[in-house]
């Protein structure tokens, strides 16, 4: 039998076979595996060999904190998956028994899913993979002698100190207690002054139009303490995320002018990029709340075939590879932080009377890169076929896109969220393209 990719963190697993889903448990854990390449316990990903109170700690924490899963019959050994020992059981009783202690044991229940799976072999033993998001209330461990509040600390389930309670009583709801007004708070800087400027011919910048803008929030803001340290390493991601960036700057053979600047405030720290070849300029910044700005100029001057005339238009290519490479820079800058949290990205693209850029000679029928154009080792968004997109008869000038980013899309392939976000803004202009030729692009 041919095996079947399953995401056991996304995909409905209601809609594949136990045959099929236990052969993704032993991929996922990679228990035939030497002992240190087994897969480890982490913030969303826990294993139990048996159901406990041991579990019912886990399933809470889970809720409390970012969601996970939670794997039963799966035994561990220094954090790591060792063996798929399942247990005996009648089928489905597993399950009932589980969703039957979550009930009686967590107040209120917490939002979840149970998929029971039979063992290949006949021998009567499953498995189950518990999966929990992060729910909107507080959710309280009920059994008797066991602390009420249990949050996830790395690969450990813990009682909730006091500064860890008391953050998630101002950010979560008592039930039968509604929340209280938030309180109003102001961006250290708002995005809307994070912007990239065009050479006029009088030699001086102003604020371009023309403009991709990406923001990308967690979920649960992070008190960050800018210093030079935070600083070098937003730069370090910055250079070792975006293709060639850096080779410009370094290669004076190029002749582009290219270079980093940077500037920042109490609150705030941006770096620069501009090349004065292609009057060019990217940006990105980063607040005191860990959010992730970044904004790029869109207008492309394309020679054209046979002929020293320029044209100027918009790449989705280019598009769609800043906003991979920019969710890239936001989840390893998070990392960096310990935040294994979900995020929200919104992304604003102006193109005002560009046309996207296409090659229309042969084999060259696409929407192709403008900017990044270089092999490197970085990957890029690959070319849309032309006849894969329609263009509206009048494109309208401005378009804004947004998705939430679980940890697992956001430390994954990115192919789904920029696929997501690039069919929106390419609506909002007024073209259309199917959803799966997008993704295929990453």
């Amino acid at each position: 039998m041919p095996t079947i990719d399953v995401d056991l963190y996304k995909d409905d697993l209601n809609a594949f076979g136990d045959p099929e889903l236990y052969a993704a448990f032993e991929i996922f854990t990679r228990v035939a595996s030497p002992p240190t390449d087994r897969t480890q316990e982490g913030y969303l990903l826990d294993f139990k060999a048996a159901w406990s109170d041991s579990a019912l700690r886990t399933v809470a924490a889970f809720a409390n904190t970012f969601g996970g899963i939670l794997f039963v019959g799966v035994s561990e050994k220094d954090a790591r998956a060792d063996q798929l020992i399942g247990i005996v059981s009648q089928r489905q009783e597993l399950k009932t028994s589980i969703a039957s202690s979550i009930a009686s044991n967590i107040s209120p229940t917490p939002p979840y899913e149970i998929r029971d799976v039979a063992f290949p072999d006949g021998s009567g033993r499953h498995l189950c993979i518990v999966r929990v998001r992060k729910g909107s209330n507080l959710y309280l461990l009920t059994k008797k002698g066991e602390q009420p509040v249990y949050i996830r600390n790395e690969d450990e389930s813990r009682p909730a100190d006091a500064a860890r309670l008391l953050a998630l009583l101002a950010t979560r709801t008592l039930q039968g207690h509604p929340p209280s007004e938030p309180a109003l708070s102001q961006p250290a800087i708002s995005h809307q002054n994070l912007y990239v400027t065009k050479a006029q011919q009088d030699g001086q910048r102003f604020r371009s139009n023309t403009f991709l803008q990406i923001h990308l929030t967690p979920e649960e803001p992070l008190p960050v303490r800018l210093d030079l340290i935070v600083e070098q390493k937003l730069l370090a991601i910055v250079r070792a995320t975006y293709p060639e960036l850096a080779d410009n700057v370094e290669d004076s053979d190029k002749h582009l002018g290219a270079s980093f600047a940077e500037f920042r405030l109490r609150d705030w720290y941006q770096i620069t990029y501009f090349e004065a070849w292609r009057d060019y300029e990217i940006r990105w910044a980063i607040d005191r709340d860990g959010g992730l700005y970044f904004v790029t100029q869109v207008r492309c001057k394309i020679p054209q075939p046979g002929s020293e005339a320029m044209t100027e238009a918009w790449s989705l290519s280019d598009v769609m590879t800043n906003l991979d490479c920019t969710i890239e820079a936001a989840d390893q800058f998070w990392d960096y932080l310990n935040y294994p949290g979900e995020a929200g990205i919104v992304s604003e693209l102006h193109v005002e009377s560009l046309p996207p850029f296409e090659r229309a000679a042969g084999s060259q029928s696409v929407y192709p890169s403008a900017f990044y154009e270089k092999d490197g080792v970085r990957k890029r968004a690959r070319p849309l076929s032309k006849g894969a997109l329609v263009q509206a008869a009048q494109q309208q000038t401005r378009a804004f896109a947004a998705v939430d980013l679980t940890y697992a899309t956001r430390c994954g392939s990115h192919a789904e969220p920029v696929a997501i976000l690039a069919n929106q803004l390419l609506r909002d202009l007024g073209h259309a393209a199917n959803l799966t030729d997008l993704q295929r692009l990453l």
